[in-house]
C-alpha cells in the first residue's frame, strides 16, 4: 500500500513541476535569454514575444529575490521587441525577473524567470557605441575591448533581428580594437548586434547589443555667405559643412545661371571646410552658386544659393568726402557739448549723431575727436557730451536736450535720422538717451533710422527692464578682446540684449585687448585703427540707408553671437567692472533704484 501511495505522489509531483517549468501556451514570454541562463554582462536585451495575444503594454521586474523590482522596474508599449536592463549585478548572484503584460486594459503576470549574474571576469564587449544609444551616422567606429582574453578573431553581426546580419557582417583580427561598418539605415529603426569572438579555436558570443537608427542625415550645406546676401568682394571664402556625411570630394560651380559654371568651378578634398573663390563679378548681378559633393563614388547635388554680386566696393573704414568742421571751435559750449558737422552739407533730414563719452572725471569729449571727425566726414551731424560725471543718464540726457534743441533751432534738423552711441559708461547711458528721445512725448525722434550703439559698454543706469523693452530699431555692442572681453563685463551686454527685445540686435568684436581702442584723434585711428572705424561706418551706414550691406562686409571673424560670448564668460571676479557694479559703487550709488540684474542675463 505505502509503494502505491508514494508512486501517485511522485507522479503528482512530476505533472506540478512539468506545469510550474512549462510556459502556458499562448501566454507572451521572453525568448531571449533562456531562462536558467548566465548573463553575459551588465547589459541584457530582454527579447519580447507577445505569443500571438493583443498586449498594449510591457512591464519587466528585475530582483534580487522573487518577484522584486529593486534591480529594475522598466515598461515598454506593447509594439516594442525588446527591453534592455542596465547595471546589472556581475557577481554570478540569482537574479529574478517577472514578465508582466496589459491585454484588454487588465495586467496580468506572463512567467517568472530566473537567471544567473554574470561573473566578476566580463566577456568581451562593445565600449562604444554604448548598447541602447541612438547612432549619429549611416557609418559607425564599434570600439572593442577584449576584457583580457586572448582573442585571435572578431565577428561583428548587424542584422535588423536578434543574431541576423542582413545590414553587416564584418571580422578582424584579434589585436583590432575597433570595427568600422558603413551603410547603415538612417530611420530610427532598431539595429541588432551580436559581438562574438574567437578563443582558442572556438567561436563563441560574447552579447547581443540593440541601437536605435540615426535620423536621415541632412544635405552638406554652405554656411557662409547666407543664400540671398550680398557678396561683399571679388574673392569671398564659402565655409562648409558635411553635417555628418561620409562624402570624399566637394564641388562647387558659380554661374550667372543655375547650375551654370562660366564664373567659377572648384573641387575640394572632403576634410576641407571652405572653398575661396576669386575673380567674381562686381557688377550688382544674381549670381548662382551650386554645391556638390561625391559620397559612395556618387556624386551628388547639396543645394543651389542664390546671391548678389558686389556692386563698387566701400570701405566704410575710409575718410569720408566731406571736411569735417567743429562748433565752438575750442573748448566746449556752457553746456558741456560740442559739434562736429560736414563743411556745406547741412540738411534738415541730414542723419544725426549722439556720442556719450566714457565715465570718470579723467577721459574727457576730446579724447573721442578722432571718432567724431571720422563720422562727420561721412556726411553726419555729430554731437558729442561731456556726460561722465554722473552715473544718472539723466545728466547725459540733459546735455544731449541742450545740444538737440540749438541744432533744431540753428538748422531746423529733423533727427528722423538718429544714432546714440558711446563708449564704456556712454555706451551704456546711449540706451537710457535713445530711450527718452524715441517716446513720443519727447520727440519721438529717430522715426525713419535708430541706431544705440555701445563701445565697450556699461550699465544702461537709469533703466528698468521695461525701459528696454520700449527701445526699437537696431542695437549693435562692439566688445574688444574677442569674446573673452576686456575689464568690462560682458554679462552687461548679454543683459541688454535679452531685454531688448523689439530691437535688431547685433554682437561685433575685435582683437585688442585695449579698453580705450576707440580714443583718439583722427591720425591715431587712420593710421593703425581702421577697424574699429569700419565698425563704426558699417554700422551707420546700415542703419541711415536700411541696409545690411555694411555688416555683411564685415569680416566673420569679428561677428559673434549670444550663446558665443556666454560660454567664452570667465568668473565674475575676473572683471574688474563686474556685473554687480559693486567694484565702482555703482550698485549703491545708481542701480539699486532699478530692476535689472546684470548678473542673471534673464528675460
Amino acid at each position: 500500500m505505502n509503494k502505491i501511495i508514494t508512486k501517485l505522489l511522485f507522479t503528482l509531483y512530476l505533472i506540478i513541476s512539468s506545469n510550474f517549468l512549462t510556459a502556458e501556451a499562448g501566454v507572451p514570454l521572453i525568448s531571449s535569454p533562456n531562462s536558467g541562463s548566465i548573463f553575459s554582462s551588465s547589459s541584457v536585451p530582454f527579447i519580447l514575444n507577445n505569443n500571438g495575444q493583443v498586449v498594449t503594454n510591457w512591464n519587466l521586474r528585475v530582483g534580487s529575490n522573487f518577484g522584486a523590482d529593486n534591480l529594475a522596474n522598466r515598461s515598454a508599449a506593447g509594439s516594442s521587441s525588446s527591453i534592455t536592463v542596465h547595471h546589472l549585478p556581475t557577481d554570478s548572484t540569482t537574479i529574478f525577473v517577472r514578465l508582466q503584460y496589459k491585454e484588454n486594459g487588465i495586467w496580468k503576470i506572463a512567467n517568472d524567470y530566473t537567471y544567473t549574474a554574470s561573473p566578476s571576469l566580463t566577456l568581451p564587449t562593445i565600449t562604444s557605441p554604448v548598447s541602447g544609444s541612438t547612432l549619429t551616422s549611416s557609418s559607425e567606429i564599434f570600439t572593442l575591448d577584449n576584457n583580457g582574453l586572448t582573442i585571435t578573431n572578431w565577428n561583428i553581426r548587424l542584422g535588423i533581428s536578434l543574431g541576423s546580419y542582413d545590414l553587416a557582417n564584418r571580422f578582424a583580427a584579434g589585436s583590432s580594437t575597433q570595427i568600422s561598418v558603413t551603410d547603415l539605415p538612417t530611420d530610427s529603426s532598431p539595429i541588432f548586434v551580436r559581438l562574438q569572438y574567437k578563443e582558442n579555436g572556438v567561436w563563441k558570443v560574447a552579447n547581443d547589443f540593440i541601437y536605435t537608427a540615426s535620423m536621415p542625415l541632412l544635405s552638406p550645406s554652405i554656411t557662409y555667405p547666407s543664400s540671398g546676401s550680398m557678396l561683399t568682394s571679388s574673392t569671398v571664402n564659402f565655409l562648409l559643412d558635411n553635417n555628418g556625411r561620409p562624402l570624399t570630394n566637394w564641388y562647387l560651380s558659380v554661374g550667372s545661371s543655375l547650375g551654370a559654371n562660366d564664373i567659377a568651378n572648384r573641387f575640394a578634398a572632403n576634410t576641407s571646410t571652405s572653398i575661396t573663390i576669386n575673380n567674381l563679378p562686381t557688377d550688382g548681378r544674381e549670381t548662382f552658386v551650386r554645391l556638390q559633393y561625391k559620397e559612395y563614388g556618387i556624386w551628388k547635388t547639396a543645394e543651389d544659393y542664390t546671391y548678389t554680386a558686389a556692386t563698387s566696393l566701400t570701405n566704410y573704414g575710409e575718410l569720408g568726402p566731406y571736411q569735417p568742421l567743429r562748433y565752438p571751435e575750442n573748448g566746449l559750449t556752457d553746456d558741456n557739448y560740442v559739434i562736429y558737422y560736414p563743411q556745406n552739407a547741412i540738411t534738415a533730414d541730414m542723419p544725426v549723431i549722439v556720442f556719450l563719452e566714457g565715465g570718470g572725471n579723467t577721459p574727457t569729449i576730446d579724447d573721442y575727436q578722432g571718432t567724431m571727425m571720422f563720422l562727420a566726414s561721412q556726411g553726419y551731424y555729430v554731437i558729442g557730451a561731456e556726460s561722465g560725471g554722473s552715473y544718472d543718464s539723466d545728466y547725459a540726457r540733459s546735455i544731449v536736450q541742450s545740444a538737440i534743441d540749438l541744432s533744431i533751432s540753428a538748422h531746423g534738423l529733423t533727427l528722423s535720422k538718429l544714432a546714440v552711441m558711446g563708449h564704456s559708461q556712454g555706451g551704456g547711458q546711449a540706451f537710457y538717451v535713445m530711450r527718452y528721445f524715441q517716446d513720443p512725448a519727447n520727440g519721438g525722434l529717430g522715426s525713419i533710422a535708430s541706431l544705440v550703439l555701445s563701445i565697450d559698454g556699461w550699465f544702461s543706469f537709469t533703466m528698468n527692464q521695461e525701459d528696454l523693452a520700449t527701445l526699437h530699431g537696431n542695437i549693435a555692442f562692439i566688445q574688444m578682446n574677442d569674446l573673452i572681453g576686456t575689464g568690462t563685463d560682458p554679462r552687461i551686454h548679454l543683459s541688454i540684449w535679452n531685454l531688448s527685445s523689439n530691437t535688431e540686435n547685433k554682437f561685433l568684436t575685435l582683437p585688442h585687448n585695449d579698453h580705450s581702442y576707440i580714443k583718439g584723434d583722427l591720425n591715431t585711428l587712420l593710421n593703425g585703427r581702421t577697424d574699429i572705424l569700419y565698425q563704426l561706418g558699417a554700422l551707420t551706414s546700415d542703419a541711415f540707408n536700411n541696409e545690411n550691406n555694411g555688416y555683411a562686409s564685415i569680416p566673420i571673424t569679428q561677428k559673434a553671437t549670444f550663446n558665443a560670448v556666454f560660454n567664452a564668460l570667465m568668473p565674475e571676479n575676473q572683471y574688474s567692472a563686474d556685473c554687480e557694479g559693486v567694484a565702482y559703487n555703482a550698485r549703491q550709488n545708481q542701480l539699486r533704484h532699478f530692476n535689472i540684474d546684470y548678473c542673471a542675463m534673464t528675460e
